[in-house]
């Protein structure tokens, strides 16, 4: 393994220490050295623009005191690459060592770098072989060396390794380097760079063309551990190099970018028939105009009282599934997977596909217990508002996030599953859309599971707490009149803007309107819009009726027949009439509309509108006839 390793590549000269540093930025000169370094190690450390001949503004900085000297060291560190070589170019040491030395931890190894060591480090080429078998190695390298007991000298020069203890994290030992001892800061962060620095934006390769690239990259002031961890740990423990990477940018930056900014959590309400889903559909095509395949983005589902947080989040069901047997022949076993409700579905399609609006749409949301259908995803409605934030977690999240997440393992495990987003990023079918084209799934391990999936600046990992994304909206309808429903408290609905539905013509519907109420209705010389308003009225004249405006008539209560264009006798009788006689005038407070007298149950009441030959004449008493016929002429007129 010794033989192909191939060293590291840093700089041509002395290490990068302050006192090499330092000095040739006080009195830089073009020729020969100052200090230690020369201009060109000084390009390579990112500390100064030949091209200019100018500090760059890392190193300005610097000298002025922005950052210390250790900060500084750490900052370069975290941004700097192995090797210009490809095979090498995608590794980060400062995040290689930090694997490494998170990982000898259960090994009860707490330094690296003795010399037999190092050629293992050097060997790599991906952070996929940081596995247990080169841990073990590394290990047992670690033990042979101690048995030799080769302490390294006080002046060791190794220029990578004399960097890390530069930073103020590292410290170096008789046989090597170890986190610094006792300091929880130093700790913490190795641990963090050790699972997350993987996310580091990768620098461009010192080779060709890209070497300007490079070199603008190592003197820029920002650092790629922004890129990985909470504001509040910087905040914390490194509050200038917070500062520096920002500049004169908002502070909060770091806050996750990129995903569609506008959503809506509505719950439209309104008499029956009064247009709550056709308002919401015309809301969501609005939005989704343009957008290619708009059912993608939209799911709709109908609560009730037998449906539940399993049906509506998701659960685990038993598969039968094909495998291989010990002996080679196929066989069939048992496995447990989860089934996505619209709910794991919906935030799955909105958190992989960011720049896109999606819609969760729940109709008759007051017909189920809707607090033990959302369950735990109930504390998920509060969002934040404004300028307001959360930089607690690995993620920084702002405007139109939830306020608070929730632990759901099998919801988590669903957004970072191999084989959903492969379908759609790579579909069988050359026809179908693709989506989620900018999510990236690490290299797992896991058959099933990406170990994480990034999506722009946003990181989930196994233990990310599940949210509502700003680009998804929740639309939801309920009457207030339906009888047996479940009372949403006002925890539930202070969640939600509330929004009526108009019972009356509006400019978005004015022409539909005017179709549904000019529908005849069969056997009569009524139309359904003149019926409907007087109707309206007598309830609302009922004395003592409960919710009586909640009990009107909606202009779409019922639609035309599908082989006619009016309403049927028959339809009319058992969907109008069957609810004013049930729902509304029950109890006899119907007496002064319905013909009590000959009308003795609702079947009378049918039967005589679909029979007799003046069908209104039949079932209403004498007054509310002539009333009825009064309304007529006068909205005639």
């Amino acid at each position: 393994m010794t033989s192909a390793a191939i060293p590291w590549v840093f700089s041509r000269d002395k290490n990068m220490t302050k006192d090499n540093v330092m000095p040739f930025l006080e009195n830089p000169v073009r020729e020969g050295k100052n200090g230690a370094a020369t201009p060109s190690t000084m390009q390579d450390f990112g500390f100064w623009d030949m091209e200019n001949w100018a500090p760059t503004p890392v190193a300005r900085a610097l000298c002025a005191g922005e950052i210390t000297w250790e900060e500084c060291a750490l900052l370069q560190m975290s941004k700097r690459p192995a090797s210009k070589e490809e095979s090498q170019a995608g590794i980060k040491p400062l995040v290689l060592i930090c694997k490494v030395l998170s990982a000898l931890e259960a090994f009860n190894i707490d330094e690296l770098w003795c010399r037999d060591c190092q050629d293992f480090l050097y060997a790599v080429t991906s952070y996929a072989e940081v596995d247990d078998m080169l841990i073990a190695q590394i290990s047992n390298a670690h033990k042979h060396e101690n048995k030799e007991k080769k302490k390294l000298p006080a002046d060791y020069i190794d220029i990578w390794f004399n960097a890390f203890c530069q930073c103020g994290v590292f410290e170096q030992t008789r046989y090597g380097l170890r986190v610094k001892k006792d300091d929880a800061k130093s700790h913490l962060l190795v641990s963090y760079i050790a699972r997350y620095g993987e996310g580091i934006s990768q620098t461009p390769v010192k080779k060709g063309d890209l070497k300007n690239d490079f070199y603008a990259y190592m003197g820029s002031r920002t650092t790629g551990l922004v890129e990985i961890l909470p504001p509040v740990f910087f905040r914390e423990y490194f509050p200038n190099l917070l500062k520096l990477a920002h500049n004169e940018t908002p502070p909060w930056k770091g806050v996750i970018q990129g995903y569609y900014p506008n959503h809506d959590q509505i719950a439209y309400y309104g008499v029956p028939g009064s247009g709550k889903s056709f308002t919401v559909n015309n809301e969501i095509n609005k939005k989704l105009n343009g957008v290619p395949d708009p059912e993608y983005h939209k799911i709709r589902c109908v609560f009730h009282p037998e449906y539940s947080n399993a049906d509506f989040v998701g659960q685990v069901f038993p598969c039968i599934v094909e495998g291989t047997g010990k002996d080679g022949e196929p066989e069939e076993h048992v496995e447990y997977r989860f089934r996505p409700g619209p709910f794991a579905k919906i935030v799955r399609r909105a958190y992989l596909n960011p720049n896109e609006p999606f819609f969760l749409i729940i109709e008759e949301i007051n017909r189920g217990n809707a607090a033990a259908i959302f369950g735990e995803a109930f504390q998920l409605l509060d969002r934040f508002k404004d300028n307001k934030h959360d930089d607690s977690t690995r993620n920084s999240y702002g405007k139109g996030w939830s306020a608070y997440g929730v632990d759901n393992l099998d919801v988590n495990a669903y957004i970072r599953n191999i084989e959903a987003l492969k379908n759609e990023k790579e579909p069988n079918n050359d026809k179908q859309p693709k989506h989620s084209l900018g999510a990236q799934g690490s290299t797992s391990t896991n058959s099933s599971c990406h170990a994480f999936v990034d999506i722009g600046s946003l990181h989930i990992d196994a233990n990310t707490a599940i949210r509502l994304p700003p680009n998804l909206s929740i639309y939801a309808t309920m009457n207030t009149s339906d009888q047996n429903v479940f009372a949403m408290d006002n925890a539930f609905q202070r969640r939600f803007e509330s929004e009526m539905i108009p019972n009356g013509k509006t400019d978005e519907n004015a022409d539909q309107y005017d179709i549904q109420c000019g529908l005849k209705i069969e056997g009569t010389v009524f139309k359904w819009g003149q019926f409907r308003d007087w109707i309206n009225k007598e309830i609302l004249a009922v004395p003592g009726l409960s919710k009586a405006e909640d009990k009107q008539l909606g202009a779409w209560f019922i639609t035309k027949d599908s082989d006619s264009d009016g309403i049927s006798r028959k339809r009319f009788a058992e969907k109008v009439l069957k609810y004013l006689w049930s729902d509304v005038f029950n109890r006899n407070t119907g007496s002064s509309v319905f013909n009590r007298d000959s009308l003795k149950s609702l079947a009378g009441l049918i039967t005589a509108f679909e029979t007799k030959e003046e069908p209104f004449s039949a079932i209403l008493t004498p007054d509310a006839k002539t009333a009825l016929d009064k309304f007529k002429e006068d909205t005639n007129t």
